[in-house]
């Protein structure tokens, strides 16, 4: 009873600075991952960047699933991945889509979005019981993520131009770098 009991709150025997730099750490490479996805969507096209990273992604994948001693999933678990599969198809494509187009800074603030609906889907889709104060400090939090993206020049020129004036999106145009 008089050993310390380890644990991962603030209120516990661990301190905090380790996790706070491994998350800094983290953002860190994920906004290196984000710089070097952009430039690659604009240098070979947003298709072909997405096709270059699932190959490189099912490799490395699939080299650490095969050095474990895992079973292989049933079917029933293989449709769920076939699922996820499909939905984080469509959110890369939308984006890298957007990465591409958008200031690195502005695509970047834009997913800080992510996690705070995130909150509320896991409500609405697994049922968990979410507290007052999570709630709270995600409503508290929206505000401040619309702060990183400001309406760029381009953005607003495309609010001014009236709808008829505004190119259609082509698969070319959308999907290919311009030369």
């Amino acid at each position: 009873m008089g050993e310390a009991v380890k644990t991962s709150s603030l209120n516990g025997a661990v301190s905090p600075t380790i996790p706070v730099l491994i998350c800094a750490l983290a953002i860190l490479l994920l906004s290196g991952m984000d710089a070097a996805m952009k430039s690659l969507a604009i240098a070979i096209g947003v298709y072909n960047t997405l096709l270059w990273r699932s190959v490189v992604a099912t490799v490395v994948a699939g080299a650490a699933w095969s050095a474990g001693s895992r079973s292989k999933p049933a079917l029933p678990v293989l449709g769920l991945h076939a699922l996820r599969a499909a939905i984080v198809g469509v959110v890369l494509v939308s984006f890298f889509w957007g990465l591409a187009r958008l200031p690195l800074a502005e695509a970047i603030g834009l997913s800080f979005v992510a996690p705070l609906f995130a909150l509320f889907l896991a409500a609405l889709l697994l049922g968990e019981r979410i507290r007052r104060q999570a709630v709270w400090a995600s409503l508290a939090g929206m505000p401040a993520s619309r702060s990183y993206w400001p309406a760029s020049s381009a953005q607003q020129a495309i609010r001014k131009t009236p709808c008829s004036a505004r190119p259609r999106c082509s698969y070319r145009r959308c999907f290919m770098p311009t030369i």
